[in-house]
């Protein structure tokens, strides 16, 4: 299977509370007419790289593949030859929807995290809608507020829905180490409890913290710093993260944020959590099947998704209840049954809109149409 055309369509959807996303979809077609699609989206404020940045590498790597197949093409990305995430994470989730035909995961069930933020009263009335919709597994965000203000809102969620989920609580590295005692002190030994993420400002003291409170704690900007050392050199930085992301019990890995765990080569079985970074229907779709793929991978965190006004899918992805089928999120991302070919219908049809509706910071629309007619001609044969 030799890919013959890469298509470049960079978007921009409205975000719920105001604001935007943006993000690149590459579209891969190889010679038997197969078509997959993947998703770059850096996340402002959190990724590393921008998204010009990865227009520039995805130009540069398509010029590397020409003429190659999937598999040499799968070959080459498992070196040194794709330093972004997001790029990576978009070419590997375009070429897993080419390779699907004739699998046996459509038919899996992958259960969902629900994300509740906000104060006490905010929260408990997220938790309680996303019980109604047959959640297990909620994750709640503290760390913003006062300690004894998130100690009081974990004690209610605790004492009002007892027996009735799982919890992960996410504090984003926002206490002191003695702050996290005391916040860990108060739900140790609380069976409902999945794990305790990015407690401490001092990420390296984690394990520390982990053993003296009893708690089960898990990385997230951990991993993402780790994966950032893999093509540079700080010896002395990947050290220190390595022992702490080791010694982590869970490993939540945010795809567009973080490369893959596997090429970490980390020295630890802890379970592995995807998560979600407001992506579009596209890569959400790719996330889910990396779900699908691991093993023990717990709830997967894609609540943000429903956080988009508006999807680049025609038909969103049916995630808004406590788990969801892989045959469904296939249908919706336009992913292959059997032996059927994927077509470009997935996408909206309000195209102009969502595809060439740019912020004034970054080139005018007419310049999208030269991105997608460069990186469609780097794969024309020479």
């Amino acid at each position: 299977m030799i890919l013959q055309k890469i298509t470049c369509y960079r978007y921009c959807v409205p975000l719920c509370w105001g604001g935007e996303r943006q993000g690149v979809l590459f579209s891969l077609e190889n010679d038997a007419s197969r078509t997959g699609w993947g998703e770059a989206a850096p996340l402002p404020g959190f990724s590393f790289e921008t998204l010009e940045a990865v227009l520039d590498a995805s130009l540069r790597f398509c010029n590397e593949i020409r003429g190659c197949s999937v598999s040499e093409i799968r070959e080459r990305m498992a070196g040194n030859i794709i330093t972004s995430p997001s790029l990576y994470f978009a070419f590997d989730g375009a070429l897993r929807q080419i390779e699907i035909v004739g699998d046996n995961k459509a038919t899996v069930s992958i259960p969902l995290c629900a994300l509740a933020a906000g104060d006490g009263a905010a929260v408990h009335k997220q938790v309680d809608l996303a019980l109604n919709k047959g959640y297990q597994i909620i994750k709640v965000k503290v760390g913003a507020g006062t300690l004894q203000d998130d100690i009081r809102k974990m004690k209610g969620l605790l004492r009002d829905f007892t027996g009735c989920c799982r919890w992960r609580f996410d504090a984003n590295r926002a206490w002191a180490f003695e702050e996290a005692m005391r916040f860990c002190e108060v739900i140790a030994g609380d069976d409902a409890l999945d794990y305790v993420e990015e407690p401490l400002r001092d990420f390296q003291r984690m394990p520390e913290l982990q053993d003296a409170a009893g708690v089960p704690c898990a990385v997230d900007e951990t991993l993402q710093e780790l994966s950032r050392c893999l093509f540079s050199d700080h010896a002395a930085q990947e050290e220190i993260l390595r022992h702490t992301v080791e010694a982590a019990q869970v490993l939540v890995w945010k795809p567009s944020l973080c490369m893959y765990p596997k090429r970490m080569h980390l020295d630890t079985a802890a379970p592995v959590v995807l998560s979600g970074a407001y992506e579009s229907g596209v890569g959400t779709a790719a996330i889910l099947e990396l779900a699908a793929a691991a093993l023990d991978c717990g709830a997967a965190g894609i609540d943000t998704y429903s956080r988009l006004e508006q999807d680049v899918l025609e038909q969103r992805l049916p995630v808004s209840c406590g788990e969801v089928s892989l045959q469904a999120v296939r249908a919706a991302a336009g992913v292959p049954h059997s032996n059927s070919q994927t077509t470009t219908d997935i996408l909206s049809r309000d195209m102009e809109e969502i595809f060439f509706r740019l912020p004034t910071v970054f080139r005018p629309s007419s310049m999208v149409r030269v991105t997608l007619v460069s990186i469609s001609a780097a794969l024309a044969p020479e």
